[in-house]
């Protein structure tokens, strides 16, 4: 089996394991997002990570399952890979079934510092989930830790409309795993976000799109 297969199947177990407790709008849902997650946003996002590759040591800030991390370690080996999350249960799977450096710590730790030092720090499926303060914090950290950053978030459009909608119905016992709120974005509301950081700066604002309609915005940043 290769690197991809067998990080993908690792990332398969993980939703077997979490939708056995889930109702069926929840493995809709989940299904849902997987389709434009694992088919789209991971490869756009592995190939902004190689793209500005400088020195080989990068991680993952807030990895969930760690599939975006699983792509760039197929396509460059020799990258030095950590992951983080705050999840007790998903930390102890991916110690047990992944080679990452895995980190059990929380995004918004003010000592933040201590996890070390990266070239670039990047995630999908984190920033989406924190309120107006959360979000600033998360950003600053991103820079406490590495040169540059890299994230990428729900774009407005119909099919998360359609997801969060599904979302509603989602058992309680699953909030234990995955948050079910999420927020959608734009261009401008990211560009509003960064003109009350001074110290940072945008280098780069893209769109990805599925079936014609904007699904994700990559946004890259660093230190003025």
């Amino acid at each position: 089996m290769n690197k991809l297969k067998h990080y993908q199947k690792v990332s398969n177990e993980w939703d077997y394991l979490v939708n056995k407790k889930n109702s069926l709008s929840s493995k809709i849902f989940n299904f849902f997002v997987n389709f434009l997650v694992l088919k789209i946003i991971n490869t756009e996002l592995a190939n902004s990570v190689i793209k500005n590759l400088k020195k080989k040591k990068i991680i993952e800030f807030g990895c969930g399952r760690a599939t975006t991390s699983s792509l760039i370690f197929y396509k460059k080996s020799k990258v030095k890979i950590s992951v983080l999350d705050n999840n007790y249960q998903i930390i102890k799977y991916l110690k047990k079934k992944t080679n990452f450096n895995v980190i059990e710590a929380n995004c918004l730790d003010k000592n933040i510092r201590k996890i070390g030092n990266y070239c670039i720090s990047f995630s999908s499926g984190t920033f989406e989930h924190f309120n107006k303060s959360q979000r600033i914090i998360y950003i600053k950290n991103m820079m406490k830790i590495s040169r540059y950053g890299i994230i990428a978030v729900p774009a407005k459009n119909i099919f998360w409309n359609a997801a969060s909608f599904i979302r509603s119905y989602t058992d309680k016992k699953n909030k234990s795993i995955w948050f079910d709120d999420f927020e959608q974005y734009d261009i401008k509301k990211i560009q509003k976000i960064f003109s009350t950081l001074n110290k940072y700066q945008l280098t780069n604002i893209r769109y990805t799109y599925n079936f014609f309609i904007k699904t994700f915005l990559i946004f890259e940043f660093k230190k003025k």
